[in-house]
């Protein structure tokens, strides 16, 4: 199973993975769950938000009002690449601002900038929270 978007509205789970069916066939799925995800689920999520700051460049002060919408992973020549979208509750306006992450890599590739890739602690955290997705998947879906 390769996992390729999470989404949390709420307590409410979406996510987009793709699953090998044969050698050369795969299956696009889609599961969407109203039921609620656990906590440590959602501090992880939610422990997105400081690599948030960082690799937006924002005052640390910006992370209130902030939640993570939904995280996209990437394989490109079998490195992770990742983009993170939060939504922040913006004060002067009726709507949130919706911001994304620019796309980042697990490790570096010669094409890429150093720039471009993830420091360790936002790896163990996307590994920790792409086998917590998985095993959910496997527990809903059987």
């Amino acid at each position: 199973m390769k996992i390729n978007k999470i989404t949390v509205v709420g307590d409410a789970l979406t996510v987009s993975y793709t699953k090998q069916l044969q050698e050369d066939t795969e299956s696009n799925n889609i599961l969407k769950t109203a039921q609620s995800i656990s906590d440590a689920f959602h501090d992880n999520i939610e422990a997105l938000k400081p690599h948030v700051i960082t690799l937006l460049e924002l005052h640390p002060d910006y992370s209130e009002n902030m939640t993570v919408n939904s995280v996209t992973f990437v394989d490109r020549k079998g490195s992770l690449g990742v983009v993170i979208s939060v939504k922040k509750v913006v004060s002067t306006s009726n709507s949130p601002a919706n911001l994304h992450t620019p796309l980042i890599f697990e490790s570096l590739q010669e094409e890429l900038l150093p720039s471009n890739s993830m420091s360790e602690g936002l790896k163990v955290l996307l590994r920790d929270i792409l086998d917590r997705t998985e095993q959910y998947v496997y527990e809903v879906e059987g």
